[in-house]
Parts: structure tokens; C-alpha cells; sequence
């Protein structure tokens, strides 16, 4: 009975595997990991606000962060996403548009983002989110699927993935998907 058992479980193990497998692979391949390459938030709440000092670039990014871009893609999960006007160490997220020569921008790379304050290994106190200065230059669709791209990596998912179904895996329809919103869920 117990070898019975022992026969079930690896069956089941194994039928479990093959589904996943064909379920990506019927998608046309897989979701970005959620690995936390530049660090998972440090709670729940997720601030944002701008330091960008020009105007016009300031009026062109500050809507697509308060809409369609960010905080419309993550209030449906279980963040508290909400922009502030503090300047304060606290404020998860601050971004600025800046030249392609800046040192953490790559070239021909639109926006990225990185760790300015760790709280542990793993989580990040306070990130910088990047945007390269031309990229206001691109379609407002892509726009927006810019800053909901870079805002997931600043709640812990990699580039990578290529369902092209979100922002985060290859899709320019800058919206999350349900398994972004679960993984988030999950964590948070």
C-alpha cells in the first residue's frame, strides 16, 4: 500500500510538470521571472515621486506614473501605490529623465532602474528610476508601457519572459497580467 502510495505521488508530480511545460509553451513561452534582480520593495506601500527638475519633462512622465502607466496597472494588486511630494528617505520610488550618457543608463536603452538605498539583500529601501531623454519620442502606448515596465522592476521582476502579453515579458500594451498581479499578491 504504501509503495501504492509513493507511485501516486510521482505520477501526479510528473503530470503537474508536463502541464505547466505545455501551458507556456501553448502561450508562445514564458513570464518575466520574479527573482528581484535590483531588489523586491520593502513593504506593501509603494511610494513614488519625481526629481526631475525641467518641466516640460516633468508635465510629459508625471501623468503616465499617476495613470495609465503605474499606478492604474498596480492598485489592483495588494500594493499601495500613491505618489507624494516628500523628499523624505522613505520615498520608494523617485524618478528623473536623464541623457543617455548618464552612468546607469545603458545607450539605446529608454529607462532603467536600480537600488539607491538597501534595506537587506534582498529588499530595496529606495530605488532611482531612469528615463532616457529621448524617449519622449515614442509613441504615448509605448510611453506608458515604459514606466509600467520599470515600476515592475521595482517590485521585483526581471526582464526576460516573452508571452508578450504585459509589460514585463515582451508586450507593449503596458498593462500587468494575471500571473504579474498573482506574484505580486503573493509577495506583498
Amino acid at each position: 500500500m504504501k509503495t501504492w502510495h509513493t507511485t501516486a505521488i510521482v505520477l501526479c508530480c510528473l503530470a503537474v510538470s508536463v502541464t505547466t511545460v505545455s501551458a507556456a509553451n501553448a502561450w508562445g513561452g514564458s513570464p518575466a521571472p520574479f527573482t528581484g534582480p535590483q531588489g523586491f520593495a520593502d513593504d506593501s506601500s509603494h511610494s513614488h515621486r519625481t526629481i526631475e527638475s525641467t518641466a516640460s519633462d516633468r508635465n510629459n512622465w508625471q501623468w503616465r506614473f499617476d495613470g495609465a502607466g503605474g499606478e492604474d496597472n498596480y492598485e489592483p494588486t495588494d500594493l499601495s501605490f500613491w505618489k507624494t511630494t516628500s523628499n523624505s528617505s522613505w520615498v520608494d520610488v523617485k524618478w528623473y529623465v536623464t541623457t543617455q550618457s548618464n552612468s546607469h543608463l545603458s545607450a539605446g536603452v529608454a529607462g532603467t532602474v536600480y537600488c539607491a538605498v538597501w534595506a537587506s539583500s534582498t529588499t530595496c529601501d529606495s530605488f532611482r528610476l531612469l528615463i532616457a531623454d529621448d524617449a519622449d519620442e515614442m509613441s504615448s502606448l509605448l510611453q506608458n508601457n515604459l514606466v509600467c515596465h520599470e515600476l515592475g522592476h521595482t517590485v521585483g521582476f526581471a526582464d526576460g519572459g516573452t508571452l508578450q502579453h504585459s509589460c514585463m515579458d515582451g508586450g507593449d500594451n503596458n498593462m500587468l497580467r494575471p500571473y504579474e498581479r498573482g506574484k505580486i499578491n503573493a509577495r506583498y
